[in-house]
């Protein structure tokens, strides 16, 4: 017995990737076998699937649905997601290191715990996400929404956080080292 698994433009509802299987296989799987085959995932309908420990280093996944998805452990580095909508997703203990997430929707997503090293978040919503622990060195922030955001024990070495909103924001044992454009220290 085949198992199919389609992946769709959110959309157009266009098919932009099957697998097909005589073994039984997760979204995860399949997700990763397109990105492996080289397949541009742009738009693709992703939302709510459980991606855990997913492989997609790389992948394009610029204005994907993923709202919702699971991506715990999975691998993102390098991923261009611009205008991604990733709002309460699981990212937790996800690579995310050199991803392109501009303008991307990470609202309410729990991101504890991510790798976010050197990724371009520039304009991106993280309203109201966990970012507890998570590592963003050298990260672009520019004019990012951080507002009401957990990002207790974050590092952000070497970020560029010029207009970043930070209002309202759990800055507790957050590293600003080197950061450009910091948030002023909270008032005693």
């Amino acid at each position: 017995m085949k198992h199919i698994y389609d992946i769709l433009h959110k959309d157009t509802r266009a098919m932009l990737y099957s697998h097909a299987s005589d073994t039984l296989f997760t979204p995860a799987d399949a997700a990763s076998a397109a990105v492996k085959a080289g397949q541009d995932l742009t738009g693709a309908d992703l939302s709510e699937e459980n991606l855990a420990g997913a492989q997609l280093g790389g992948a394009r996944l610029a204005g994907a649905d993923l709202a919702g998805a699971n991506l715990a452990g999975a691998d993102l580095g390098g991923a261009s997601l611009v205008g991604a909508d990733l709002s309460e997703s699981n990212l937790a203990g996800t690579n995310l290191a050199n991803a392109n997430l501009e303008s991307a929707d990470l609202s309410e997503a729990n991101l504890a715990g991510a790798t976010l090293e050197q990724a371009v978040l520039q304009a991106a919503d993280l309203a109201e996400a966990n970012l507890t622990g998570a590592n963003l060195k050298r990260a672009n922030l520019k004019l990012a929404d951080l507002s009401e955001t957990n990002l207790a024990g974050v590092s952000f070495e070497a970020a560029t956080l010029t207009g970043a909103d930070f209002d309202g924001a759990n800055l507790n044992q957050a590293n600003f080292t080197d950061a450009i454009d910091p948030p002023p220290p909270p008032s005693e």
